[in-house]
């Protein structure tokens, strides 16, 4: 393919040569460049420049973005994921008992929500050769405090500043009016 013509509009993929299309591909599976360069075919020598120069051009560029947005997580559906963990709460795995449940359709309907689920099995027998069997289930859902943060980046609330992360525990945010906050 000329790597001046932008191939055809209606299949991200028409148009690339056959290593150009395992490159997009594979870059789509694996965000690396020299190792999606190097799987396509070419030289295992120049792999990392060869992927650096394919994520310079724009149609290869435009095919990665077609692929991942035909393949991968829509905008849409990270926002509202994010917004059902924001808004999360362990009430549908709660009986009126206070025990966890998995088992109930509103627990069902809200999988979603876990971040971590632990079954534990424990048989013992007492001296008097009683089996005693005890299960336990622990869970912890998203954090929703993260999920709220990263909404309030998306919709342009604050930023985080770089390096905020180093030495003492702290976070710095500079409001869109100019305002830093530090907690």
């Amino acid at each position: 393919m000329d790597n001046n013509q932008p191939p055809d509009n209606t299949d991200p993929l028409k148009g690339l040569t056959t290593r150009e299309r395992k490159f997009v591909l594979l870059y789509c599976q694996y965000q690396n460049a020299a190792r999606a360069a190097r799987e396509a075919g070419y030289s295992a020598r120049s792999a990392k420049q060869i992927g650096h120069e394919n994520l310079t051009k724009p149609y290869l560029l435009t095919a990665i973005s077609a692929v991942m947005d035909q393949y991968g997580m829509p905008v849409g559906e990270c926002i509202g994921r994010l917004t059902k963990w924001g808004r999360g709460s362990l009430r549908p795995f709660i009986t009126e008992t206070g025990e966890i449940t998995l088992t109930t359709e509103e627990a069902q309907d809200n999988l979603e929500l876990l971040k971590k689920v632990k079954h534990r099995k424990e048989v013992r027998t007492t001296e008097e050769g009683e089996t005693i069997e005890t299960t336990t289930i622990e869970i912890e859902l998203h954090d929703p405090k993260d999920a709220v943060d990263k909404m309030m980046q998306v919709h342009g609330r604050y930023k985080q500043v770089p390096g905020d992360a180093g030495g003492k525990p702290r976070a710095v945010y500079t409001l869109p009016d100019g305002t830093t906050l530090e907690f």
